[in-house]
Parts: structure tokens; sequence; C-alpha cells
């Protein structure tokens, strides 16, 4: 190895330097011996050092107690109501392989507004079948379960997924799309690096995080993911649902939806639409989602979204147009900026203007 002999060359130059010469064979000799020792202890070290950072053997805290999280900051700027500075989540993660990567676990609490978020132990044994048990993402729509703060585009989520997928609730629960419960979910069909057929099918509480059921009724939640190419994605998404509202303790409010995106590259494309029906109440909207990621790590961005809370009545529709860049100059750093037109067929109501800005520390 070229390694091996440029350091017996710096060996045998000090030892020459030294006052080791000729005269002295069996210490010059000793002193390699010693050297080559040494370079045989350096290389296994190096080989132990490569296998671990191509997948070979984890440390304790690698694969058993792995710590991460991220604080967002920002400021808002809307024309008729708000100028403020904002801290919008400051999360503190701990995750882990329990048994042979079969059974792990996950813990997730929010400082900004504290509270836990995610706590659940999940059993894996095959691709096909997984149990989750706990408190998650309620697995409904795909931005919900697929996108993280961290890997939306947008600052903020899409008007329909916050008004019926437990962000903000038009029935009154606000738990960041998650709830307590009971899941089974799995794959099909595995092709090069992804599968070509996934489900979720879940049983939980219906009264948000951190909280018991409050009624009898339990939220029953199917969706059902094809992806026929790998970039290709189709979604459908069903929820039965009763939550006590006003006097009522079993008002209905149920959910389904589909959506579709196409993510390349260069390119991605999404786009989702959620009815729901609440308390007698319909409601729908749908957005689109659209960006051109450039050769630096910075991505332009647009949207278009309407959400309708009460299709039967006029004057409870929004529609917001939208545009964004992502930018993320370093690993660890990422920064948003947006600016929202939002319009309501409200005629009491002006349409108004806003700006978002963020930045995610990541750790």
């Amino acid at each position: 190895m070229k390694i091996k002999h440029l350091c017996i060359a710096a060996a045998l130059s000090a030892a020459a330097l030294t006052g080791v010469n000729a005269q002295q064979p069996e210490s010059l000799q000793a002193q390699i011996e010693s050297l080559n020792a040494r370079i045989a202890s350096l290389e296994t070290d190096l080989a132990e050092s490569r296998g671990k950072a191509d997948g070979g053997a984890k440390s304790f805290f690698d694969e058993h107690l792995r710590i991460s999280g991220y604080v967002q900051v920002g400021y808002e700027w809307t024309e008729d109501t708000a100028s403020t500075f904002f801290l919008k989540r400051a999360r503190f993660k701990v995750d882990g392989d329990l048994w042979r990567d079969k059974l792990d676990y996950c813990l997730q609490i929010e400082f900004a507004s504290p509270k836990v978020v995610d706590a659940y132990v999940r059993f894996k044994p095959m691709a096909q079948v997984n149990a989750q048990l706990g408190q998650f993402k309620i697995p409904f729509s795909i931005e919900n379960t697929e996108y993280a703060p961290l890997r939306a585009e947008f600052i903020e989520y899409p008007l329909a997924l916050r008004k019926l997928v437990r962000m903000d609730d038009v029935c009154g629960i606000s738990s960041t799309g998650r709830d307590i419960g009971a899941q089974l979910y799995g794959s099909f069909f595995e092709q090069e690096g992804y599968h070509i057929l996934n489900y979720s099918v879940a049983v939980m509480n219906g009264s948000g995080i951190n909280k018991l059921d409050d009624n009898k009724s339990k939220d029953l939640i199917g969706r059902v993911m094809l992806r026929p190419i790998k970039n290709l994605l189709v979604s459908g998404s069903y929820m039965w649902s009763e939550v006590p509202i006003g006097d009522n303790p079993y008002a209905e409010a149920s959910r389904w939806g589909v959506g579709a995106e196409y993510d390349c590259p260069r390119f991605v494309a999404r786009s989702e639409y959620v009815v729901g029906r609440t308390a007698g109440i319909d409601s729908h909207g749908a957005y689109v989602t659209a960006g051109y990621k450039f050769d630096a790590p910075f991505v332009a961005l647009a949207r278009w979204e309407f959400f309708d809370e009460n299709k039967a009545v006029h004057g409870y529709r929004q529609t917001n147009y939208a545009v964004g860049v992502d930018y993320r100059p370093l690993k660890y750093l990422r920064m948003q900026l947006n600016y929202t037109y939002a319009v309501y067929s409200d005629e009491s109501r002006h349409n108004i203007s806003g700006i978002n800005f963020m930045l995610s520390g990541i750790f």
C-alpha cells in the first residue's frame, strides 16, 4: 500500500536524523517491525470505520437511541390583521430500534405549545403486515402523513387538510392531524426502491392528541395508495367519525378524499380533494401545488387552493393563490418565503395579501 510505504520511508528518515545508522542494524530492524505493527493496527481501524460508513456495525445510540429535532421561527405580515414574529414549532424527537429492526419506538415533544406530539411503538414483522399503537398521524391523505413540517413545501398546510383532517378542524378538534389509536399497515409488490400498493387501516379515539375518548364511538380510517411507477402516487382515503358537537355527543364528522402526486428530480406536482360532513353540514376543499427544483438547493413554488365550509350556503368559501421559495443553503438550515392572496366569497370581507418568512434550524 502507498500509505504503508510512505510511513516506512518517514520512519527511516526520522531514524537517520536521530542517530540510527548502518552500524546499528538490530535497532533499525526493531523500529521497522514496530512501525509495521502500528500500520497494521491503523489499517484495521480504517477498515472498521469504512464498514460503519457503508452500513456495517452501528453504535448503541445510532441504533437504539437517536436524538433529533428542529426549531421553526419567522415573521408574518398580513394586510389588515398581523405584523408579528412567531415561534411556530420547537420539536424534540427520540426514536430507535428495540429489536432487530422489527420493533421500534418514537417519542416527539412540542415545546412551542408544550405537548406530546408522537408517542408510539411499531411491530414490523414483514412488509405486508405491520402494527402501530399509540399517538401518531391519522392515515388520511398524502400530505398529512407523507409531508412532515420539514418536508412540506409551504409554511402552512393546505386549507382542506387543516379544516377537515384534525389540524384546525371545523368539528372543533385541533390536534396537528394526529390521534390516539391502533393501526395496521403494509405494502405489496416491491419494485426497485418502492412498493406498488400500500394500505393503512386504523381505529382511533377521535378526540385529538393527549386525550381520552370523549364518547363510546371510535374513528374508523382507511387509506390505499398506489404507485404504478416510481414517481407517481395515487391515493384514496376514508374516515367515519362521530364526535361531540354542541349537545350531541355523537355528531357525524366523516371525511373522504382523493389525491395524486408526481415527484421527479426536477419537478413536483401534488393535488388533493377532500369532502367532509360535520353535524349535517357538507364541506369540501382542494389544492394544487407545483414546484420546480433548481440545481442549487432551491425550489420555486406555486399553490392554488380553496375551502368551502358550507356548500349549501353562499359566503363560506375562501380561495388562496400563493407563491413561494424554499432554499436550503446548509444541511441543517432551511429558509422559506411565501406570499398569499386570499379571496373571500363573503362580500363583507376584504380580500387580503400576506407574507410569511420562516427559518428552520435542524439538529
